[in-house]
């Protein structure tokens, strides 16, 4: 037996005790914090303690060392900070609300130094690659995916209508899809928000959402601003044969039709002329968006490869959307960036459903 000190934020310290022993073929067992687990190639694989039915006691594995997490559908349990991919989203919010439209120029050419602090250092908005194009129309912040662009939306929204749109898409609440274990992702009432957390939010950080409600609020822009309600299950088969058809169902509207239609041009400007190039198809109307997000240790950032979440959204065909694709990759090794891992997986999804599942001809 050996014991672990941690200090607690007063100081005081934190006692953590850990036992480990052998087992029977000399694995190496422990347990961390009441979990017990076995160390095999490195890796901790959790024990669970069960009885028979004679009560006796069996301690056994799973054969992978997630356990019953991968029985989990992590598009619904997993929530995230989405990134940049919410910036369609956000931006949809200003044109509906009269605050910008696609001609609008942001006030800002460079990074945003706001009057609050981290420690003794301003906080100061920066763009994700450190490149800045002067102060660009809304069409070329999507394009750019700017930050100060995001930050100049964010201001003209404000705090309360802001959350207001937030809430109206169904971000922070379940959508009940027919799964269980699905985590609703989190946002703090507007009142407490400080400046750069208005800021941030804008861009997709200090939030956090699932993808179904991600998808959700993509298939809002495509189809006219209707948020529909998310289920997985196309249709039940009852016990004397009936089938049931599970029907689309209109959860409320969030923005207008006007609305939807110009987002939706900013997103096909995106893949046309930004940095969703990757993203396109040959031959037809794309309306998507890159992302990237980080991912935190202690509650600090952490960069480099390995440590981001990577992510491309958007829908096809622009002009009459069929399908809402939104591609995650979780701390990717070849690229940090969502353009590089996440766009190439859209665009091999999208194209299969165009030229082959839907059969669409180019337009």
């Amino acid at each position: 037996e050996h014991v672990k000190k941690y200090t607690d934020a007063e100081g005081n310290v934190i006692e953590e005790v850990e036992e480990s022993w052998e087992t029977e073929n000399g694995e190496k067992a422990l347990v961390e914090w009441g979990v017990e687990y076995i160390v095999r190639n490195g890796y901790r694989y959790p024990v669970f303690t069960w009885r028979d039915k004679d009560g006796e006691e069996h301690k056994s594995i799973y054969g992978n060392r997630l356990g019953e997490g991968v029985f989990a559908l992590k598009a619904g349990t997993d929530p995230y900070e989405p990134g940049s991919v919410f910036k369609p989203i956000v931006m949809s919010m200003a044109l509906d609300a009269g605050e910008v439209a696609p001609m609008t120029r942001g006030a800002y050419d460079g990074p945003v130094e706001l009057d609050e602090y981290i420690g003794s250092r301003k906080i100061t908005i920066k763009n994700a690659q450190g490149s800045y194009y002067g102060r660009e129309t809304m069409t070329e912040v999507i394009e750019h995916s700017s930050n100060i662009g995001m930050t100049f939306v964010a201001q003209q929204l404000g705090r309360a209508t802001f959350y207001d749109y937030l809430k109206k898409f169904g971000f922070g609440e379940r959508t009940d899809v027919e799964f269980e274990g699905e985590n609703a992702g989190y946002i703090e009432n507007y009142t407490k928000w400080s400046e750069s957390e208005l800021i941030t939010k804008a861009f997709g950080q200090g939030l956090t959402s699932n993808l179904f409600q991600m998808a959700a609020g993509y298939s809002a822009l495509a189809n006219g601003g209707l948020l529909m309600k998310s289920y997985i299950v196309d249709e039940e088969i009852t016990a004397d044969g009936r089938i049931i058809k599970t029907e689309p169902k209109t959860v409320r509207r969030v923005i207008d039709q006007e609305t939807s239609a110009t987002i939706t041009q900013m997103l096909v400007n995106s893949t046309r002329k930004g940095f969703a190039k990757v993203g396109a198809v040959d031959g037809y109307f794309i309306a998507g968006k890159t992302g990237t997000s980080q991912t935190y240790l202690r509650g600090r950032a952490l960069n480099d490869l390995g440590t981001t979440i990577a992510a491309f959204g958007g829908y096809a065909p622009a002009t009459d959307p069929k399908f809402v694709i939104i591609a995650k990759v979780d701390r990717p090794r070849v690229s940090e960036w969502g353009a590089a891992v996440a766009g190439p997986v859209f665009q091999g999804i999208a194209e299969e459903l165009l030229q082959n599942y839907f059969a669409i001809p180019p337009n």
